[in-house]
């Protein structure tokens, strides 16, 4: 509601928070634009806070015939092999816990909260060096490139888990190649095509067979008859 109209503005409140109280939406009818066809929707209140005021978050709703029940084939049950294949990936995926000395405290690699960007700290640091000297270069990379590489822990326990060696045996998985369709042909390819049988390397287009009748020979042939 436009909150230069007083009334306006306290109607709308008053409005939302019933909805809130009761639980309820409201069901109407939109148009984008005056000729559109129309669409069921409905309204969610939600309660503004501070300055914000309050809104109602709009959702399309389905009519009967925009639902389609898709009946999909069952899956087969997978074996007990299988469940233990996955078991020791979804346990190869689980990060270490290392103890930092000073306070005994548990920390996770790779957090986010802990893992900074390693061009920005670069930056920071030649922009330091910079200020002090000015004839400063640019530093090489160095402690930021432990980033990228994987912990040796984790890269050790890949290694010596063979996962992937127990989910392609326990897993068959099949490449389905794309059968191909008729491809269309171009001018080009068919000039190419002549070049290569020609061992002039000369093509004379008018010799070459298309299909596609001019439309000037084609207007000659209706005169004539």
């Amino acid at each position: 509601a436009d909150q230069g109209d007083p009334w306006a503005h306290h109607a709308f409140e008053s409005l939302v928070n019933a909805m809130l109280a009761k639980q309820s939406v409201l069901i109407a009818r939109y148009c984008f634009r005056k000729n559109a066809q129309p669409r069921m929707i409905s309204l969610v209140p939600h309660k503004g806070h501070g300055d914000h005021a309050s809104s109602m978050y709009m959702q399309y709703l389905p009519f009967f015939e925009d639902i389609r029940e898709w009946s999909c084939a069952s899956l087969v049950a997978p074996s007990n092999e299988q469940y233990v294949a996955v078991s020791v990936l979804v346990d190869s995926l689980n990060l270490d816990l290392s103890t930092d000395a000073a306070d005994d405290r548990k920390l996770e690699p790779l957090r986010p909260e802990d893992t900074h960007n390693p061009s920005l700290g670069q930056f920071y640091r030649f922009l330091c060096q910079r200020a002090v000297s000015a004839a400063s270069k640019l530093p090489s990379t160095g402690m930021e490139n432990g980033v990228f590489q994987q912990p040796l822990a984790l890269a050790e326990r890949a290694q010596t888990g063979k996962v992937a060696e127990q989910l392609k045996a326990k897993f068959r998985l099949e490449k389905v190649e794309k059968l191909a369709g008729k491809t269309k042909r171009f001018w080009r390819e068919a000039i190419a095509q002549k070049r290569k049988e020609s061992m002039m390397g000369e093509v004379d287009t008018k010799r070459i067979k298309i299909d596609v009748m001019k439309k000037d020979e084609k207007e000659e042939r209706v005169k004539g008859e």
